[in-house]
């Protein structure tokens, strides 16, 4: 395992990328890896290798729901992969058992694909319901006024994209499980560098391509709680038997999480995103989470000593690793800052500074240097 101080560097010997740049980013887009390059090589032999070839693909891909589970402390057999993260929130808000006059709710720091799978349900008389941010910061008692005998479903990220605002998902989950609601976690900015634990959500969502330094293209779900949700679709890899006698007048879905699962999943991105995850399970995961906060309090400071005006919340219990301030132009802000040698993600009136565990307090030196510059 790890050691905190030698994390960034162990990190970067497998990254691509990250030489030459400060990559502050991968709450939009992780840096790939080296052995994903082999890993491409083999997923090209495989699909060329006909049955054999699938045999060690659907192999890969037991690999990766493994890794998922020993890093959500969950069950191999609760992970699905589907298209992406957005697709994995849809089809679950779409297997919610739902009625007239039922409500929903998320909040106003929610990533849109979580809040616009939540706006179509008005057409089915469904109300939506927010709990509200204040200045960034958002709370699991936030969600309690909101949750009522007819909430059926919550939805939340357990760090805001916006803020990095962070939640307790077990408080938020009891106040779920209290009226009988459903509680779906998205951990798609947690993933990789914080703690997720499978039982504080009946499903829980990331994608792939952030924070767990993978490929686009696969949607994870750990499904804790399968009686919390119906099924909105089905597909041939989501019945156990797609050639039973009668498949042609009854659906019997599998009774794990590959329920969701309806057609191949990107075998490629599986390939890629295994080697991920055992460079992530590699890691002492407490010394990620010691390292990154470290970090993210090193940035905190510099960014109030430089005037900036935070959007993310100062107390570090209450924040992941995203770290935002206002900034009228933030484009323009993260173009000048990438001049400097600095990637970092700006728009929607804001700069959004992501710390990984590749990062180092170097990294963050002279990203207040590039911001303070370029501010």
């Amino acid at each position: 395992m790890t050691s905190p101080t030698a994390l960034g560097p162990f990190y970067r010997d497998h990254l691509v990328g990250v030489d030459d740049v400060v990559h502050l980013y991968s709450g939009a887009e992780g840096p790939a890896l080296r052995a994903h390059r082999e890993a491409a090589a083999r997923y090209v032999v495989d699909k060329s290798a006909g049955e054999e070839g699938r045999r060690r693909s659907e192999a890969v891909l037991d690999t990766t729901r493994e890794q998922l589970a020993r890093l959500m402390g969950g069950s191999a057999n609760s992970i699905a992969i589907l298209g992406n993260a957005s697709d994995a929130i849809n089809r679950l808000v779409g297997a919610v058992r739902l009625e007239p006059g039922d409500n929903v709710v998320t909040s106003d720091l929610e990533f849109p694909s979580g809040v616009q799978s939540l706006l179509l349900l008005r057409d089915r008389g469904v109300e939506v319901r927010f709990a509200r941010g204040r200045e960034g910061h958002l709370s699991a008692a936030d969600f309690e006024p909101m949750i009522d005998e007819r909430t059926r479903l919550v939805v939340s990220s357990h760090t805001s994209y916006v803020s990095g605002a962070r939640i307790d998902p077990a408080t938020v989950h009891a106040l779920a499980r209290r009226v009988g609601a459903a509680f779906i976690l998205d951990v798609t900015q947690s993933l990789g560098v914080l703690p997720v634990v499978a039982a504080t959500a009946d499903a829980i969502v990331s994608s792939s391509y952030k924070w767990v330094l993978g490929p686009h293209g696969l949607g994870i779900v750990h499904l804790t709680n399968p009686a919390a949700f119906g099924h909105a679709a089905a597909g041939w890899r989501s019945v156990p038997d797609v050639f039973a006698p009668d498949r042609l007048s009854t659906v019997r879905f599998r009774p794990d999480a590959r329920s969701l699962e309806l057609g191949f999943p990107s075998f490629l991105g599986a390939y890629f995103l295994t080697e991920s995850l055992a460079l992530i399970l590699d890691a002492d995961q407490s010394a990620v989470e010691a390292h990154v906060n470290s970090l993210t309090a090193q940035l905190v400071d510099g960014l109030l000593g430089a005037g900036a005006r935070l959007l993310s919340p100062l107390d570090p219990a209450e924040r992941g690793t995203n770290i935002s301030v206002v900034a009228a132009d933030g484009e323009s802000v993260a173009a000048r800052m990438l001049e400097s040698g600095v990637r970092v993600w700006g728009g929607d009136g804001r700069v959004r500074f992501s710390v990984h565990a590749f990062n180092t307090a170097n990294d963050i030196d002279a990203a207040l240097a590039a911001y303070r510059a370029a501010a």
